[in-house]
């Protein structure tokens, strides 16, 4: 491979990374804005919808003990084409809720995809740069864009809500799952 395709390919993988373990701040950012009109459509007491926001989060505590594991079992690219798919799954799951029940399920669903995408990520990043200066580089990179993501999925949200539904904010979600299982199909070879 020539030096400018190696460079391409480093690039590739490192972007599916990022992308993978943005996945986790896309979903969360976006759900505080969501809640309110949850709250709303589903008749939610406070308490409930405290409860629900939790979930996702609850799902990941589950699932982050497994993620390594399975990693290490199926590879990188199999792992971070699967839980990306289980998000996108989870994220229409949210989308179409005709209930509580269901959101619930979904937002499980969700939680549990975007924890294991963020895993494989991080590990996708240590084993793309086995320099430990160009592995402080590439997290320095996400370093800056994590904020970036905190701050525009937000606004995003926010833009969209009004126009739509909440509904319509899952599609971002749908998309970040099936962007990043597409990308980890072609930047992840051998993994």
């Amino acid at each position: 491979m020539s030096g400018r395709s190696e460079r391409s390919y480093v690039q590739a993988k490192a972007l599916t990374a990022y992308l993978a373990i943005s996945a986790s701040l896309i979903s969360f950012s976006s759900l505080e804005f969501m809640l309110v009109e949850m709250q709303s459509d589903f008749s939610m007491s406070a308490d409930t919808t405290i409860v629900v926001s939790q979930i996702a989060a609850a799902a990941c505590l589950v699932a982050v003990f497994l993620a390594g594991a399975l990693t290490d079992r199926f590879g990188h690219r199999r792992m971070l084409v699967r839980s990306s798919v289980v998000f996108g799954v989870g994220a229409l799951i949210v989308g179409t809720a005709p209930n509580v029940a269901v959101l619930v399920l979904g937002l499980a669903v969700s939680g549990i995809g975007t924890i294991v995408m963020a895993i494989v990520g991080l590990a996708v990043v240590d084993t793309t740069f086995p320099n430990k200066a160009q592995r402080a580089r590439a997290f320095g990179v996400f370093a800056l864009v994590a904020p970036v993501v905190s701050i525009v999925v937000p606004l995003v949200t926010s833009a969209i809500i009004p126009l739509s539904s909440w509904r319509a904010v899952t599609v971002l979600w749908i998309f970040v799952g099936l962007g990043t299982a597409a990308m980890a199909r072609r930047s992840l070879r051998g993994h």
